[in-house]
């Protein structure tokens, strides 16, 4: 009776049998002989989540978290089952958690603030780092113009020498043959194109893929080599099969391409480049 939380005992059908000092004050009215939903809650059924819904198990112990009760505050409920003048009874005990919850709710609101402000701070930093990636790209791609026009000015070239054969051409065969070629040279033209694109292009924001590691280094050297104006540098590869890794495709291209570039612009245009790949411990290494 001195503890200051309310306490009651009821019976099995909800019967309030014994209301302790401090429950009867909060109640303000006499208790004994009510049933706990019409006295707690106005209400003239049962509770839907009342541990009266379940066999009175004795010295069992069930929590429950309700609202609404004893004039709106939010009370956790402990019914522990018991034998009161010789029946089966509830021991009930509340707590009033209301100044608990609402300090939770105000540190969960301040936590969701922090995580908003640390989520607005991420993405400032991948927009301004993806403004410096575009930037080195394009200082990259001043380097490769001289290189890029050579690459593509000789097969366009075989390209009109062959679209004037055919156009003076009688023989068929002769004709189908230089088609051919232009085809071949043109494919090689689009090749450099889609290389170049995509190595402009911004990275994605789409999530890590499957990729694979020699197909992104040989688009990188393919980029490097449009950055040689002469042919005193020799690229060599010796490509073994190594498993695909988590990526970004066009990220992990730049970076073979940048560490290519860095390797040639060392040589001070003399030299040989070798790029192999292994695989060791399942890892694939460059």
């Amino acid at each position: 009776d001195s503890l200051p939380f309310g306490m009651d005992i009821v019976d099995a059908q909800g019967r309030i049998l014994y209301v302790s000092s401090a429950m009867e004050n909060a109640v303000g009215k006499r208790a004994v002989g009510e049933k706990c939903w019409n006295l707690y809650r106005d209400d003239r059924q049962q509770c839907a989540d009342c541990a009266l819904n379940q066999p009175i198990r004795l010295g069992v112990t069930i929590s429950t978290e309700s609202t609404g009760v004893l004039g709106g505050r939010i009370l956790e409920i402990t019914h522990t089952g018991m034998i009161y003048q010789g029946k089966p009874a509830i021991l009930e005990v509340f707590y009033d958690i209301t100044e608990r919850k609402h300090t939770e709710e105000v540190l969960e609101e301040k936590e969701e603030e922090r995580t908003r402000q640390l989520r607005e701070k991420q993405a400032e930093k991948d927009r301004v780092m993806g403004q410096l990636i575009q930037a080195e790209k394009r200082a990259a791609i001043g380097t490769m113009v001289s290189g890029i026009g050579h690459e593509i000015n000789n097969p366009l070239y075989v390209i009109m020498g062959k679209a004037e054969a055919i156009r003076d051409e009688g023989d068929i065969a002769a004709c189908n043959e230089h088609a051919r070629d232009i085809i071949k040279h043109a494919k090689h033209i689009s090749a450099i194109v889609k290389n170049l694109s995509g190595y402009i292009r911004p990275a994605g924001r789409h999530e890590l893929e499957n990729t694979d590691v020699q197909e992104k280094l040989v688009e990188a050297i393919n980029m490097a080599k449009c950055s040689l104006l002469d042919d005193r540098i020799e690229i060599r590869q010796d490509f073994a099969p190594v498993p695909k890794i988590s990526a970004k495709p066009e990220e992990i291209q730049q970076v073979f391409f940048n560490v290519i570039r860095n390797g040639i612009q060392a040589m001070v245009g003399r030299g040989v480049l070798e790029i192999t790949t292994a695989r060791e411990d399942g890892q694939a290494c460059i």
